[in-house]
């Protein structure tokens, strides 16, 4: 079938260091089985479960970000817009975050030299780093 077309083609792409990423993950057609399945780098945490964060409800969130980790993959959680979610990702060891709170989308020839964000001036909690843009243009660390 198309996994066994799929992997081989995938394992030449990492040989030549390409990054392969599930995007979305959690929703449509990113499956869970594709973690087994797949030679895979990055697992990419869909906004709706960074909105979720804080909600009182299951923190899917997390339970996605530590399956990623258990598949020693690298987790990027997409849609960032809030200093809590920033908070609780960092918490739970995410490692790259994309969204708002970070700054605006940009060309990935426009994200060079790497951006310098003081987390306290993002959220005013005296919380500091320094965010870097990925090489890959896929976000920024946590």
């Amino acid at each position: 079938g198309d996994m066994s077309r799929a992997v081989p083609i995938l394992e030449r792409l990492r040989s030549i260091g390409v990054r392969i990423a599930v995007d979305d993950f959690g929703t449509g057609q990113s499956a869970l089985s594709y973690l087994g399945q797949l030679p895979l780098d990055v697992l990419k945490v869909d906004r709706s479960f960074v909105e979720a964060i804080g909600s009182g409800g299951v923190d899917l969130a997390e339970v996605i970000v530590d399956l990623a980790h258990r598949f020693d993959l690298t987790v990027i959680a997409e849609g960032i817009e809030e200093c809590h979610q920033l908070a609780r990702l960092r918490q739970l060891g995410c490692e790259m975050v994309q969204g708002f709170l970070t700054g605006p989308p940009v060309e990935a020839n426009r994200a060079f030299p790497p951006a310098r964000v003081n987390f306290s001036d993002l959220c005013d909690r005296g919380d500091t780093g320094v965010l870097h843009p990925a090489p890959t243009g896929l976000g920024v660390p946590a």
